[in-house]
Order: C-alpha cells, then sequence, then structure tokens
C-alpha cells in the first residue's frame, strides 16, 4: 500500500517531480524509509535528486528504446564502456525532441535516466555497471575511475601505447586529457612506464613479481660490479640488456623503460639513476646509472667521475665546450643542458663559474 501511495503522490507532481524531502513530509517517515521505497520502485526515476514517474516523461518508452540503441552502439565501439559526456553528446543529437520535452538538458540527467533504465529496471534485459555519475561499462569490465579507463586501454593495445594515441582515444569518448600524466600516477606509481619518448609500457602486461624482481637485481649487480658501480645510461651494453626479463610483444628492452622501472623499484633493486637537472621530463633519459649505495650522488659528481674515469686532465671549459663534451660521451644528448650548465651544476663548490655562467673552473682533489 505504502508503495502504491509513493508512485500516485509523485505521479502526481508531473515532470516537475519532487525532492526527497518532500515525499518524506507526505508520508510522514524518515528520508531513509523515502529513498528505501524509491529504491523499490521500478518506475520512479531519480533525476539528481528530483524524484519523477517513468508516466509522467513524454513518450518515455521511445526515449528508453533511443537511450538503448545509443549505449548498445557506444559500447560496441568502445568495447565495452561509455563516458557520462559521450552519452550526452550522442543523445542530444539523436534524440533532442525526447531531451526538449521532457526539459532533459543536463548530462547527468541523461545519466540518471540510463542509470534507472541499465542499473535499476534491466530494461529488455540489459545491465551495465554505473560508477560516480561519470563512467558506464559493460558487466565484464569493471570500470569506476579515469586511471581504469587508461588501464583498460592499455591492455587492448597489448601493453605499449604511444601518449598520443591515448590522448586521441579520450577525445573520442570525451573523456578530458588535461595533466594526463598526473592522472595516470606516472611520476609515483608503478603502473605505467616510458618505454620510449612519448611511448608507455602497461606494468600489468610486464608480469612483474617478485621473481621478475629478483632477475633484474641480479643482472644489475653482476653489471655494476663488473663497470666498477657506474654506468652511462646510453651506454648500457645491448647484450645485457637481452638478459633482462621478456616484455609483452617481444620488444627489447630500453635504458629508458630501466630507469622508469628503478623509479619505482630503486630500493628493490640495489640501484638508482642520476639525472643531468633535477625536474626533467620523466622521458628524458639520465646521466648515469649507480648501485644503490654509490657516492655519486649528483650530477656534478657524474662530470667529475667521468673526467677521473677518462684521465681528462683539462679543468678549465667554457660552458658549450663541456656540455658538447658530455653529449660526445653520452652523459647527455643533443641540446640537453644548452644555456643550463651553470642551473645543473650549481651550489656545486667544485664548479667555479664566472660571472656571466659562460665558463668554469673545475677543482678536484
Amino acid at each position: 500500500m505504502e508503495q502504491g501511495r509513493v508512485k500516485q503522490i509523485i505521479l502526481e507532481a508531473d515532470l516537475n517531480g519532487m525532492s526527497y524531502g518532500t515525499l518524506k513530509e507526505k508520508l510522514g517517515i524518515t528520508i531513509h524509509a523515502a529513498k528505501v521505497l524509491v529504491a523499490e520502485s521500478m518506475h520512479i526515476v531519480d533525476l539528481d535528486g528530483r524524484l519523477v514517474h517513468q508516466d509522467a516523461f513524454i513518450d518515455w518508452e521511445d526515449g528508453a528504446d533511443l537511450l538503448e540503441g545509443i549505449l548498445s552502439k557506444l559500447m560496441q565501439k568502445n568495447d565495452g564502456y561509455v563516458s557520462s559526456k559521450q552519452l550526452y553528446e550522442y543523445a542530444k543529437v539523436e534524440m533532442g525532441m525526447f531531451l526538449n520535452d521532457n526539459d532533459v538538458n543536463e548530462e547527468r540527467l541523461v545519466y540518471d535516466i540510463a542509470q534507472h533504465l541499465f542499473d535499476k529496471v534491466g530494461y529488455h534485459g540489459r545491465h551495465y555497471r554505473f560508477f560516480s555519475k561519470s563512467h558506464i561499462s559493460s558487466l565484464e569490465n569493471n570500470i569506476t575511475s579515469n586511471l581504469d579507463v587508461y588501464r583498460k586501454y592499455a591492455e587492448d593495445q597489448g601493453g605499449v601505447f604511444t601518449f598520443s594515441a591515448l590522448e586521441n582515444y579520450l577525445d573520442s569518448i570525451c573523456l578530458g586529457t588535461g595533466n594526463l600524466r598526473m592522472q595516470m600516477r606516472v611520476p609515483n606509481e608503478p603502473i605505467f612506464f616510458y618505454y620510449e619518448s612519448g611511448t608507455f609500457m602497461y606494468a600489468d602486461s610486464m608480469h612483474i613479481n617478485l621473481a621478475w624482481i629478483h632477475t633484474i637485481k641480479e643482472a644489475l649487480g653482476a653489471l655494476l660490479a663488473e663497470v666498477g658501480g657506474h654506468i652511462i645510461l646510453r651506454k648500457l651494453p645491448p647484450a645485457w640488456l637481452e638478459q633482462l626479463p621478456a616484455l609483452p610483444g617481444g620488444r627489447l628492452w630500453t635504458p629508458l623503460l630501466l630507469q622508469s622501472v628503478l623509479r619505482c623499484y630503486s630500493q628493490q633493486l640495489n640501484a638508482r639513476t642520476i639525472p643531468a637537472l633535477n625536474g626533467q621530463n620523466l622521458d628524458t633519459l639520465h646521466a648515469m646509472l649507480v648501485t644503490g649505495d654509490s657516492m655519486i650522488q649528483d650530477f656534478g659528481d657524474v662530470v667529475v667521475t667521468w673526467l677521473l674515469d677518462n684521465a681528462i686532465e683539462q679543468r678549465n671549459f667554457e660552458a658549450e665546450e663541456l656540455r658538447s663534451k658530455l653529449a660526445e660521451a653520452g652523459i647527455v644528448q643533443g641540446n640537453e643542458l644548452i644555456y643550463n650548465m651553470p642551473k645543473a651544476l650549481k651550489q656545486d663548490g667544485r664548479f667555479a663559474w664566472d660571472a656571466s655562467g659562460t665558463h668554469v673552473s673545475i677543482k678536484i682533489k
């Protein structure tokens, strides 16, 4: 009887609907009880807190059929995922009359109708997952965040993809790409690793486990012991890289991938890399690979170590001359650090720069 009263009260409110608070007062019950009654009714649609009986909508079944068709098409197109914004963009084009007639003029409202039909009701036997008023996925895909979207895309690409291709995909499904690398958690978490500049490898496709970590640790330990505890990253022997665990698609390891792995697993692998300049892009290859307990701590140490290892007696350099020699050695690449040598070697008493920052004298004890 209570359920019948709820339907009748809300139906009388027509498309204006009513809030849970108003329903509570009319029935003399608690907010919680009102929400339970609405949840149990297959005929009441919750439009962002505005309760509307489906019979109050103009051409409800026509609208439901159109929405079903749109979702079915997008699920197939996107391999089991639809964003709230993408659904709204398609709905505005393909069911604009229904939206206009029923004053449904916001993305959230279209999402709520879809959630009512395909989560609560199971319209025509169809069910999808809805989460956070942003994501809709097939039952096989439990997508609850943008990060889950990135993960699924990476998996669908076989574990390797370019950043630009991901951006294009996200644009196609109407998901924003602002601050994307941070949303992918690239700087801090072992989810996506740089493989090459502009190209990522998905960690899940690499099958990282304790045995995987142990294999790389052993290989790094043997290599660094052989070369005196440090090596220029660009000088890593290709044959040594081939000893590392297999990668998806039979791809070969790159120094940048190893650097990316070390960013997250440095302690477990007892090795680390040293950048030429703090704050560089994460897809810029670092200057040197060293053991975890190495005395080589920063770029200044890298430069001094290189001078000593190669018995270079010169101690006075023009800034560009020193940078060019470091580029020849593979410590930096191309135009890296051009005009930035004083910044890379600042606050290091061994490097005495003139006032213009164009000449340096190096003091090595």
